[in-house]
């Protein structure tokens, strides 16, 4: 069996870029992005579109999707979760859970 640890770096196109999921029925663009103006400036919305079944969000600054990847799903109606786009954690380190990345 061979394992290949080594995560490469965040491709560009993904910085800044934050995956809202459960959004609920009737939030648009305009509310998700008015809500999470808060955080730092936002590019551009994308609601879900066939096999994609969250909302991305870009924004300009990675920092701020970071930020907002954390409180998103506190803010009450917004979504069940969120997350950055792409995870660039190294494979053994511990995520928030304290487990190892692993798939």
């Amino acid at each position: 069996m061979l394992q290949i640890k080594e995560i490469p770096p965040r491709p560009t196109e993904y910085d800044g870029l934050l995956c809202l999921g459960g959004v609920p029925t009737g939030t648009n663009a305009v509310k998700i992005t008015e809500l999470l103006q808060q955080f730092g400036e936002i590019e551009h919305c994308t609601p879900p579109e066939q096999s994609i079944t969250v909302y991305r969000v870009k924004f300009r600054a990675h920092a701020a999707a970071e930020t907002a990847a954390d409180e998103a799903p506190k803010m009450d109606g917004l979504c069940d979760y969120a997350f950055i786009a792409y995870k660039s954690v190294p494979y053994d380190d511990l995520d928030s859970g304290g487990e190892g990345r692993g798939w």
